[in-house]
This record gives structure tokens, sequence and C-alpha cells, in this order.
């Protein structure tokens, strides 16, 4: 991470992160960002196709994007291959280039799989906060996905939404997606947390307010002299 360039940023205490929990043991994947730009030329830090595997478990196809414009994105296919629900969690976060923000929104989907007979439900739940802890007021869940299969192989999708009502300076944006994969699932995961810039009308300086109220009285007396 010592090499990451944080310039221009309002705390360069905030380093891009992503740490994944599956199953009790942690992976702290930070080191492996890969930075960059985006369009706007805003900085961009990603992991692709990440793959892992423990004990009855793998992660496959895992892509983390942390934009400083700011958006954070996720997506990825865990695999529960165990008799058990299995625990995780996923998280984000990112520096944001400082200025005022509102209207946070975040999305996640669950598309969960499963050939074994019975009802599954994968568990998630997704906290989005700013400035180290500040909620947004746009969490998700805890929700439930379900899927009822007979023997054969049976996918349900579910989707799920929130808006916040965060307003204020941010410079930096955190997104935790966790939960409980149900046994013998495949459950794939994609989250995303955006936050918009404040769209602000500037008011005039009092020398602006001065000018214009001196022109003002410059015409009027002008249609004075004029009438007489």
């Amino acid at each position: 991470m010592a090499g990451l360039a944080l310039a221009g940023f309002a705390d360069a205490a905030v380093i891009p992160s992503v740490e994944l929990t599956i199953g009790g043991t942690n992976y702290n994947l930070s080191g492996s960002l890969v930075q960059g730009t985006d369009n706007k030329g805003n900085s961009v830090w990603t992991i692709a196709g990440l793959n892992l595997a423990g004990a009855g478990w793998s992660l496959s196809n895992g892509d983390f994007t942390l934009d400083s414009d700011p958006l954070l994105t996720s997506s990825g296919t865990l695999n529960n291959t165990t008799g058990a629900a299995l625990p995780f969690s996923f998280s984000f976060s990112t520096p944001v280039a400082a200025g005022m923000y509102d209207t946070p929104t975040s999305t996640l989907g669950v598309t969960i799989s499963s050939g074994t007979s019975g009802t599954h439900t994968t568990t998630v739940l997704m906290t989005n906060t700013v400035n180290g802890g500040t909620p947004t007021g746009a969490d998700i869940g805890p929700n439930g996905c379900p899927v009822t299969s007979s023997g054969s192989l049976v996918t349900n999708t579910c989707s799920f939404n929130a808006t916040g009502s965060f307003s204020g300076v941010v410079t930096d944006m955190e997104t935790v997606i966790s939960g409980s994969a149900a046994a013998f699932t495949a459950d794939g995961f994609s989250g995303a947390l955006n936050v918009n810039q404040s769209q602000t009308t500037g008011t005039p300086e009092p020398a602006s307010i001065g000018l214009m109220i001196g022109g003002l009285l410059v015409i009027v007396s002008r249609r004075r002299k004029s009438r007489n």
C-alpha cells in the first residue's frame, strides 16, 4: 500500500482497503489493489478475477472497484459445499476527493442456486458509512434470499436497494456486505454504493451585491432624467 498515491485527498490517513472474512478466516487484500484512473480522471483502485478457496467453500470471479468519484462496487460468487451455513463479511473503503455530497444510494443483488432438496435461504446485510463511521441512511437488510429445490438445480435472484439522507462533507466512504450463505448453495453477489456530489447554487458576494444595487440606481437615475 505504501506505493499508492493519495495526494489530493483531504485525509491522507484514509487508504483504500479490501478485507474479506469467510468461515472465520480473514483475508486482507488491500495490498493487491491496482491503482488507475476512471474516465473522469479520478483515482480508482481495483481487484479483478479474484479466486479463493477454503475448507468446503470457494470464492470465484471476485471483482472489486473503489472509485474516489465516489463509487464502491463489488461482485463475486461464493460456493458453499459444507453442510452448514457459512458466515461471511466483505469490507471495502475508499478515500474521496473532499467536497459536499448528498443522496447516497445502494444496491445489492443476490443470485442463489442449489440442486439439493429443500429450501435454502442466504441472508445478507449491507451497511454503508462515510467519514469513518457516519451512517448514510442507505443500509440494506438484513434480508433473506431463498431457493427451493426438489433435487434438480434451481436458481432465484433477489434485488434490494436503499436511498439515504446524508448530506455534507465526505472524505471517505465504507461498505460492509455480510451474512450467511446457505448450505449447499452457490451465491452470486453484486453490490454498489454511490454518493452524489451536491449541486449548490452560489450566493453572490457582498461586493457583487453592491455592484448590482449600484447598477440599478444608475438605471433608475437615467430613466428619471430622460422623463424630465
